[in-house]
């Protein structure tokens, strides 16, 4: 590694962490998150720092739904009456779906958008915008984009309502997605093993980048990939170097350092998974890396600004899913609810089953068959068409 180092503290009865600190070398400070819990384990406020420092703070309902949400405020652990940056108030039905959304500047006037829902828990409108679904439930069209499906409901292809398609999506006999492609940058294959990515490839044959990855799913320690920011300043952007994700308590990357332990970029999400990002304090209109891993270690489609979940697609300005459930009503009768409404505690790497924070590991993967469904002795791995690419090239 760069010589960075992760601290977590745990307190209450089911010791729950209250601190995770990210700190350099020298042990200055890179990123630090410190948690506050109510009676029912649900986290109460994430402070980007130590006491005194701003941060986020969280009020639910007696179902442990987040309706409200103080962004940037001053004193994260007794939100009410301190400066902020905005509030966030959800309002819902008996089932979850949203009624309306109030965003509120400090000091500001409130700005409503509603919501209007059929009897399938589909939002058919969404302020001024009409939402349109097909026979299978899934999200087709919503007045900005559209939306095409294959016989999985995994999305392949997105474009302008009644215009241009903006990218195409592909996936493996797996349900894994090996390759998008979209209008402009164009080609980026995925090298997976199991279920995470662990190289891309720009276009068909050049290596672009490599990730290294801890226990569990989406835990991404670390990156290798050309010098696109010159850390050291010797005009060599071709040379590859490492850097080093670090993320918080939801499995978020808040953070990640240069070869030298400095900034490369900041992240901060909205609960839904808005994404904002900085280096060196100033907001960035795309990730200055070109690396697209963020809210709780998903990767983030920025042609859309819609995040891969695997199985399912996140939309975090509608707060949801935009395909049903694949198991059905296991978590709720709204088939289409991304982290049961919860989004500070519950996180989804599969797209189809809720977990706590980042969550302890998955079951091992199952072993891959060593033949075609056929019988053929063709391996799995040895058909790129069957399961996607093992390498560029």
């Amino acid at each position: 590694g760069n010589g960075a180092t992760q601290s977590n503290t745990y307190g209450g009865f089911r010791q729950e962490v209250t601190s995770i600190h990210h700190q350099d070398s020298g042990l200055g400070t890179l990123v630090r998150m410190d948690y506050g819990y109510n009676a029912v384990h649900d986290r109460t406020y994430e402070r980007f720092g130590a006491l005194g420092a701003s941060g986020e703070a969280f009020e639910y309902d007696k179902m442990r739904r987040l309706t409200k949400a103080w962004m940037g405020s001053a004193k994260p652990s007794a939100p009410s009456g301190q400066a902020h940056t905005e509030t966030i108030d959800f309002n819902m039905d008996d089932d979850g779906n949203r009624t309306s959304k109030v965003h509120t500047p400090y000091l500001g006037s409130p700005a409503s958008t509603s919501y209007t829902t059929n009897s399938l828990n589909q939002y058919t409108a969404v302020g001024s915008a009409s939402l349109t679904y097909d026979g299978n439930g899934n999200l087709v069209d919503d007045g900005t984009y559209y939306y095409e499906y294959d016989y999985r409901n995994q999305l392949i292809e997105v474009g302008h309502s009644g215009g241009a398609v903006i990218a195409t999506y592909r996936y493996d006999a797996m349900g894994r997605r090996v390759e998008k492609n979209v209008s402009g940058p164009g080609i980026t294959r995925f090298i997976l093993s199991g279920l995470e990515v662990i190289e891309t490839c720009a276009g068909q044959t050049t290596w672009a980048q490599s990730f290294v990855y801890a226990d569990g799913i989406d835990h991404v320690v670390s990156m290798r990939q050309a010098d696109v920011l010159d850390w050291d300043a010797d005009l060599d952007t071709s040379e590859l170097v490492w850097s080093y994700y670090h993320r918080n308590a939801l499995g978020s990357v808040m953070f990640i350092s240069e070869p030298d332990e400095t900034e490369a970029a900041t992240y901060r999400y909205s609960p839904y998974g808005e994404m904002e990002i900085k280096r060196g304090g100033f907001v960035q209109g795309s990730d200055p890396l070109d690396q697209d891993i963020g809210y709780t270690g998903r990767w983030y489609d920025a042609e859309v600004a819609m995040w891969n979940v695997r199985a399912r697609t996140l939309v975090p300005g509608l707060g949801r899913l935009m395909q049903r459930d694949p198991l059905g009503t296991s978590y709720g009768a709204v088939l289409y609810m991304w982290g049961l409404n919860s989004p500070a505690n519950v996180s989804d790497p599969t797209g189809e089953a809720p977990r706590r924070g980042a969550g302890p590991p998955l079951p091992p993967v199952p072993p891959e068959p060593t033949s075609e469904p056929d019988g053929s002795p063709i391996g799995f791995r040895r058909n790129p068409a069957y399961e996607g690419p093992l390498s560029c090239g």
